[in-house]
């Protein structure tokens, strides 16, 4: 009897004991588990964001590659261009090709760079006799950032180079294959070059070969020439 009697007296006392005991008992399963639990639901929330983030790209670049592939250039019925994916880099890349004078051309190349993110993957130039450039660029496309550089990807450049005379040096001119060749010099960097040929590092195109010399293209200004001075055989001479 007195032990009932005990145990009803005291039966709230060991209920609330029982209560704190399993409260403390979880708070201290739930402090364990917690890091383990953050961590998976940040990782859950970071999959699900990169998710979001792929599918909007992904639409992005749909929307933005169609802008590319739609674009026309009325002033420019000399330009084929399309967009290809490749299968190298799985990236989207533009592709362009035409004839014409460099001023068609540089009007048309930075009226692309300034609608489009481009990056220059390969590009062939040739200088042909009527002064107009046979041109077929590959380039990949990427999605705009602010502040983004200019790109300079004609062949010579517009504005005028200075040309300092002990800069150049023709070493030799000779016939191959039925083409004439010339070895010149520029700042110590030797270059075999031929009518069409182009130096990217100064920025000129081979306008003619000769045994008498070498006449190189300048979009703006009169044509460097590069001859062999006859007196004593061995000078060379640049005239504008």
């Amino acid at each position: 009897m007195r032990i009932s009697q005990y145990w009803q007296a005291n039966k709230s006392v060991w209920l609330q004991i029982k209560l704190s005991t399993l409260v403390l008992l979880l708070l201290l399963q739930i402090a364990a588990w917690y890091p383990f639990l953050s961590d998976t639901y940040q990782q859950v929330i970071r999959h699900e964001r990169q998710k979001a983030n792929a599918q909007q790209l992904s639409r992005d670049r749909q929307v933005y590659t169609a802008a590319l592939r739609s674009v026309q250039f009325g002033e420019a019925p000399w330009l084929s261009h399309h967009v290809v994916k490749s299968a190298e880099t799985n990236l989207i890349q533009w592709h362009a090709k035409g004839t014409a004078s460099l001023t068609q051309w540089r009007t048309i190349l930075e009226t692309v760079e300034t609608r489009f993110a481009l990056i220059l993957r390969s590009a062939s130039w040739r200088h042909l006799n009527n002064g107009h450039w046979r041109g077929e660029l590959m380039f990949d496309v990427t999605f705009p950032t602010q502040n983004r550089p200019y790109h300079d990807w004609l062949p010579v450049r517009f504005n005028k180079t200075r040309f300092l005379p002990q800069d150049w040096q023709l070493k030799s001119v000779m016939r191959r294959q039925g083409t004439l060749s010339a070895l010149v010099m520029y700042k110590q960097q030797a270059y075999w070059v031929q009518q069409g040929s182009w130096l990217p590092e100064v920025g000129l195109a081979v306008r003619e070969v000769s045994f008498d010399g070498v006449s190189f293209y300048a979009e703006e200004g009169p044509d460097l020439i590069l001859t062999r001075k006859p007196v004593g055989g061995v000078h060379d001479s640049v005239q504008h």
